[in-house]
């Protein structure tokens, strides 16, 4: 993951497409949105942190378990006692970790994890945040027959396009 080189808020330091993409989908979907870290953890968005060349691909396994401790808790102690969806879009290294220490937790924290983007290379990430981008606006006014849209104002008073209109007079009732 690229990161910038000088201490700004988490969502800024940052920089790769995936993340980009991951964090305006995230922003854009949920309620909150959270950085796992494999240094500071949790990361709220716009804390400002310094820049750090760490994965959890580097830790051993029982670090990552600690790892996934701290995670699990900071989380408990943000949401208590609450019900919570969790929408990770990190890699396995940071889910497993992270989903053990939650299975283990006490007082458990009422969890549930998705992972939408499990088992998707690097280009099938980018693609499935590019086709969960929202389409063009639909427009309020489509002809009830062909479903083009209604330009002119005098079309929506008959819910039909000129050309559907037409086609109604010259076929005989029930026919078309």
């Amino acid at each position: 993951m690229r990161k910038r080189l000088d201490r700004q808020p988490a969502r800024h330091l940052y920089s790769g497409n995936l993340f980009r993409a991951a964090l305006e989908h995230a922003e854009r979907t949920a309620d909150e949105a959270w950085i796992l870290s494999a240094l500071h953890h949790l990361l709220d968005l716009d804390e400002e942190i310094d820049p750090y060349n760490l994965s959890l691909k580097a830790y051993r396994k029982r670090e990552r378990e600690i790892w996934g401790h701290r995670v699990a808790v900071a989380l408990s102690s943000k949401y208590g006692r609450l019900e919570v969806q969790l929408i990770a879009y990190a890699g396995r290294e940071y889910i497993d970790p992270l989903r053990t220490a939650l299975w283990f937790l006490r007082p458990p924290l009422k969890a549930r994890i998705e992972t939408p983007l499990g088992g998707l290379m690097l280009g099938e990430r980018l693609a499935w945040f590019k086709r969960q981008r929202p389409g063009p606006p639909v427009p309020s006014h489509l002809c009830q027959v062909c479903r083009h849209v209604l330009l002119q104002p005098w079309e929506r008073d008959y819910d039909r396009c000129e050309k559907c209109r037409e086609h109604r007079r010259k076929v005989p009732p029930g026919e078309g």
